[in-house]
């Protein structure tokens, strides 16, 4: 069973790294504040202290942030995620964030990441659906990288492989547009 690793404990996140860990795998962890997630730590959470050292212990890593800059920041840097980064390691985003942000850090992640992968991984949900494992994920990056990923994301619900990088991105964005379009044309 592969290993994981987390960064951005919050509700959603907290929430995905918790069914990962009642499923039995092994979960790492960073957040800024490690007290909001002493209750994923008492659940058997390997507490590590920098998002490089979360890449380095865990085979697929997932980053469940809040915008763009907060990805690359923690993605940055001698600490950050891209310098953990080794072969055949995965490391799935589940943030919204914009797909050109996305593709220039998968980029980055092909050119200085030392051979592993990262896929763009948004979700259609909330809290409700990934405690019940029901969320929407939309994937883009490469497709023998996603192969190998499915599985684990069937955890948290439906994985779409929908093309290249940015592409999962682009579909949730325009998903998004569309529900706030219809939304206010019934209102």
């Amino acid at each position: 069973m592969e290993t994981i690793g987390f960064i951005g404990l919050g509700h959603m996140g907290g929430n995905m790294a918790a069914r990962y860990l009642d499923a039995g795998y092994t979960v790492f962890g960073e957040a800024a504040n490690r007290d909001s997630v002493q209750w994923l730590i008492d659940e058997g959470l390997q507490w590590t202290d920098t998002p490089r050292e979360v890449a380095q212990s865990a085979d697929i890593l997932m980053t469940s942030l809040p915008n763009d800059d907060v990805v690359g920041s923690v993605a940055s840097g001698p600490d950050g995620i891209i310098a953990g980064l080794g072969p055949g390691k995965l490391w799935a985003d589940l943030s919204t964030i914009s797909p050109g942000t996305s593709r220039r850090l998968a980029a980055r992640v092909r050119d200085e990441g030392h051979s592993a992968q990262m896929l763009d991984t948004p979700v259609s949900g909330s809290v409700p659906q990934v405690k019940s494992g029901t969320l929407t994920i939309m994937v883009g990056g490469d497709r023998r990288a996603y192969r190998l990923l499915e599985p684990v994301l069937r955890r948290l619900g439906t994985p779409v492989h929908v093309g290249d990088n940015g592409q999962g991105l682009v579909l949730k964005l325009a998903i998004n547009i569309s529900l706030a379009v219809q939304m206010l044309a019934f209102s």
